[in-house]
């Protein structure tokens, strides 16, 4: 569980977490809400680099990236990006409301 560390931010935190071997990973996602504003879209994307390196390097079985992210609508275009690296890594990502069997509220 990575509690607000909005990203992975830093790569350091995808070796971190890789090195746990947690078959089940729930992360917060950047704060895409904020951007461009109080958080610049470059470290939105470095983040979402960040999270496509855990998925494609350690590989757990999920990846439920929720909390900042989906604060604001078009957040799922971002998870998209990662579904697809996970697709490509045999990794599932999901929202919290999708492991639930839910839509998401905004999309």
């Amino acid at each position: 569980y990575t509690s607000d560390l909005m990203g992975p931010m830093h790569r350091g935190y995808v070796d971190e977490l890789g090195g746990l071997g947690a078959d089940i990973v729930l992360a917060d996602g950047p704060p895409y809400y904020m951007a461009p504003y109080r958080f610049p879209m470059r470290l939105i994307e470095e983040a979402l680099s960040n999270a496509e390196r855990l998925l494609r390097t350690y590989t757990p079985r999920l990846l439920v990236y929720d909390h900042h992210l989906p604060r604001r609508k078009g957040w799922t275009r971002l998870l998209e990006r990662l579904k697809e690296a996970g697709r490509e890594a045999g990794v599932i990502v999901a929202s919290s409301a999708e492991c639930m069997g839910e839509k998401p509220l905004l999309g």
